[in-house]
């Protein structure tokens, strides 16, 4: 298992935060690169400035390149980040290598990515689609909020925007297709830290701190759902809004953790007890069973191609 994280500014998170970290790359206070690697890795330095790290790693037999970028962050000069990016992809001994890119791009690639404050040009974000484009990397889809800066300004003039992310070659994605981009919390810092991870069985909770509420669409297909809503609507929860906001999400992520653990094997079993009754002799006798057990698996497999639609990688350029 191995893990690749940004953070801009400074890490200054709890230190259990760091104890799993393989690769971590951020951008300091007075300006420059780090990136640090833990012993597993065998990492090459190829080239380095303002403006990226660019390395080859060998792990578990496997050989690919990573690139840590800080886009220009004056937008006339941007297009000075986006040749530096063609440049390294047009790099003929490395172009046979897959490529993963990380970092503060310093720019989004649709309006939806951001919230507040005066519209994106369209030529800017167009550049940026252009380079990525270009350089045949793909933005890979994240779990959790994704706006990854926030200029912490008052609610009217608040900001968000998805400038971090990571973004790779299909040969990339083909060595590690079940990698996941996890856009964590803001550790001291006005960006979010982000986290690519080959772990399958990370769920985000990277810290040992409360779980990151996240509004599941499988959930309104529960009978009980629009009751637990009440708890919202007939304004019983204490507190202001953010810890009204806390207690309900609470709520929901207790009920769901007791309403959706173990969906496999929920579904396996049903299956099982379906196929059981239909070949007894006694089928007739059970058919409001069966038709139960029929109507139950449907909404589970409903349910849990929902789960997966939500968490599918449709962002790709």
């Amino acid at each position: 298992m191995w893990q690749v994280m940004w953070l801009e500014d400074r890490i200054s998170g709890p230190d259990d935060l760091l104890v799993n970290v393989i690769m971590s790359l951020w951008i300091q206070r007075k300006g420059g690169l780090a990136l640090i690697w833990n012993d597993p890795f065998d990492i090459t330095i190829c080239s380095y400035s303002v403006g990226h790290i660019d390395c080859i790693i060998t792990h578990d037999h496997r050989v690919w390149r990573f690139t840590g970028f800080y886009g220009n962050p004056i937008p006339h000069l941007i297009q000075q980040s986006w040749d530096l990016l063609h440049r390294l992809a047009q790099m003929r001994e490395f172009q046979h290598l897959p490529w993963l890119v990380g970092g503060d791009f310093n720019e989004i690639l649709y309006e939806e990515e951001k919230i507040g404050g005066s519209m994106r040009s369209l030529s800017q974000m167009s550049a940026f689609r252009e380079a990525l484009n270009s350089c045949n990397l793909r933005d890979i889809h994240c779990l959790g909020d994704q706006f990854t800066w926030c200029n912490r300004r008052q609610q009217q003039d608040i900001i968000f925007e998805r400038l971090d992310r990571f973004v790779c070659s299909s040969e990339w994605q083909l060595i590690y297709p079940s990698a996941d981009v996890h856009n964590l919390d803001f550790y001291g810092s006005d960006h979010r830290l982000i986290m690519i991870s080959n772990n399958p069985h990370l769920d985000g909770r990277f810290s040992k701190g409360p779980r990151r509420f996240t509004f599941e669409h499988k959930w309104m297909l529960e009978e009980d759902f629009p009751l637990l809503l009440e708890h919202w609507n007939n304004g019983g929860l204490p507190g202001d809004l953010p810890a009204k906001l806390s207690t309900f999400s609470g709520i929901l992520n207790s009920w769901a953790d007791t309403r959706f653990s173990h969906m496999a094997r929920k579904i396996s079993n049903l299956h099982k007890e379906l196929s059981y009754l239909q070949h007894s002799r006694l089928a007739k006798d059970n058919y409001s069973r069966i038709a139960s057990l029929e109507k139950e698996i449907e909404k589970l497999v409903v349910q849990e191609e929902i789960h997966w639609k939500q968490r599918a990688r449709s962002n790709w350029l």
